[in-house]
């Protein structure tokens, strides 16, 4: 534990002093196809939740069992109103700052906790209700508390695509479910650099302000 607080008191840091600006749309004027309620708050308002959930190692050719439970903040910006007014593919582009916490449960509870200061997702809203699909992508570090044959750094680089869905419950409260592929790799600064893969199934609670 006194390896992991440093880490996470840098984390925190990073998120109360980050630099954003909510309500940075102004919501478009009507045109032909009026945007929803949601879509409205999506394209207009930042949001706060925090994920969590278990995943476990997938294409696992060394044989480490290394199952993971992952406890993770997020917090949202929009960075465009709604695109793609005409198409399918109509959404909101949003930029995305994780937390990631986690416990390998398959070797002593050891800890991991990052920071992916570069993520992107996309909501697509065409859906015009309160169900909200999306897209994302999540760049970032992460400190993973495991011996060095298993991975050769204690700090690593990670990429984290995912798909899911946002459900809006009452007025700005979301609830979510997604499925996340967690990559984690020293990008060979030390051996053993074996590229650690996760397959993750996460719930989550939000709420846009």
């Amino acid at each position: 534990m006194k390896k992991i607080l440093p880490p996470l008191i840098v984390l925190f840091f990073s998120i109360a002093l980050f630099p954003a600006r909510c309500h940075a749309h102004e919501a478009p004027p009507g045109g032909p196809e009026p945007i929803t309620n949601y879509e409205n708050i999506i394209s207009n308002d930042c949001s706060v939740g925090i994920q969590g959930g278990d995943g476990y190692k997938v294409w696992d050719n060394n044989h480490f069992r290394l199952n993971t439970a992952l406890l993770q903040p997020y917090f949202t910006v929009p960075l465009t109103g709604v695109i793609m007014k005409n198409w399918i593919t109509r959404g909101v582009l949003e930029y995305k700052l994780e937390v990631p916490l986690g416990l390998i449960t398959t070797l002593g509870d050891r800890g991991m906790a990052g920071l992916s200061p570069a993520g992107f997702r996309y909501d697509f809203t065409g859906l015009r209700g309160r169900l909200v699909p999306y897209a994302s992508l999540s760049l970032g570090m992460v400190y993973l508390d495991v011996p060095r044959a298993v991975q050769g750094t204690k700090y690593n680089f990670i990429i984290a695509p995912a798909i899911g869905a946002q459900y809006f419950i009452s007025g700005r409260w979301t609830i979510g479910a997604e499925c996340r592929f967690l990559h984690l790799s020293n990008a060979g600064i030390r051996e053993p650099n074996r590229g650690q893969n996760y397959l993750l199934g996460l719930v989550e609670i939000g709420r846009y302000f």
